[in-house]
C-alpha cells in the first residue's frame, strides 16, 4: 500500500513532465516556423533541440539527485570527518 503523500507526488511529477513536454514541443514549433523562413535545415533545428533536451535533463537530473541526499556532494571526506568530530566533542561536553 503506497501512502498518499507518495502517491500525491507521484500526480504532481506526472503533472509537471506534461507541463514541460508541452513547452518542450511549443519551443520546438517556434524554432521550426522561425528557422523554415531563414537557410537552416530540419537536421539543424533536431539537433538544436536534442542539445538543449540534454541540458536540461543533465540539470534537472543533478537537482533530483541533490534532494535526494539533501546537499551537494562536493564535500571532500576531510570536511566530512572534522564536522563528524565536531559533533562527537559537543555531545561530550
Amino acid at each position: 500500500m503506497t501512502s498518499w503523500r507518495s502517491a500525491k507526488r507521484r500526480r504532481l511529477v506526472k503533472l509537471e513532465r506534461r507541463r514541460w513536454y508541452a513547452q518542450l514541443h511549443f519551443s520546438r514549433q517556434i524554432l521550426e516556423e522561425h528557422f523554415s523562413r531563414s537557410c537552416y535545415r530540419n537536421q539543424q533545428i533536431q539537433c538544436c533541440v536534442s542539445a538543449c533536451f540534454a541540458k536540461d535533463c543533465k540539470r534537472r537530473r543533478f537537482d533530483k539527485l541533490e534532494r535526494r541526499r539533501g546537499k551537494h556532494c562536493l564535500v571532500s571526506a576531510d570536511e566530512v570527518f572534522s564536522s563528524y568530530f565536531v559533533e562527537e566533542v559537543q555531545q561530550l561536553v
